[in-house]
């Protein structure tokens, strides 16, 4: 079970790949960082703006959390073919 410690937003200083679709995000986007604890470990991730308002628009977190790409995966409705937010 993962715990959400903390959600917040940060300019990118690297590049990152978005949780909720995959897509690269560049140095210098806003996106929301999310740090969890999962058995022991912690987890930080980055979301894209649009994942991070698909992720507010559902109720996709269970007890194992959202895995890597499962918004796209799951919601490929919320997305057009170029991964934007319909």
């Amino acid at each position: 079970m993962r715990d959400l410690i903390r959600i917040k937003t940060v300019k990118t200083r690297k590049p990152h790949q978005c949780w909720g679709c995959r897509a690269k995000i560049p140095v210098g986007c806003l996106v929301a960082c999310r740090t969890e604890a999962d058995g022991g470990k912690i987890l930080t991730t980055y979301w894209c703006r649009r994942c991070d308002r698909v992720l507010g628009e559902i109720d996709l977190y269970d007890d194992d959390g959202v895995g890597f790409g499962d918004l796209i995966d799951n919601y490929p409705e919320k997305y057009d073919t170029d991964g934007e937010k319909k």
